[in-house]
């Protein structure tokens, strides 16, 4: 059996919470590790920002920037 980083079992965890991921949360895992550093960090920061920039109307429920 394989042990997993610590690191890399949260983020399969937490990918595998989102709608439609579910097990694949491994296979989406393993690919941002393979890939480059700037990439992750790119989809890091991404994720970071979204909340700060972006807000959902309380009637029509559309985004809508900041």
């Amino acid at each position: 059996m394989r042990v997993v980083p610590h690191s890399v079992e949260k983020l399969i965890d937490e990918l595998g919470r989102l709608p439609g991921v579910g097990p694949h949360g491994r296979t989406i895992s393993f690919f941002i590790l393979k890939n480059s550093p700037e990439r992750a960090q790119g989809l890091g920061r991404a994720l970071d920002n979204l909340h700060a920039s972006v807000r959902s109307c309380r009637k029509c429920f559309q985004f809508r920037r900041r």
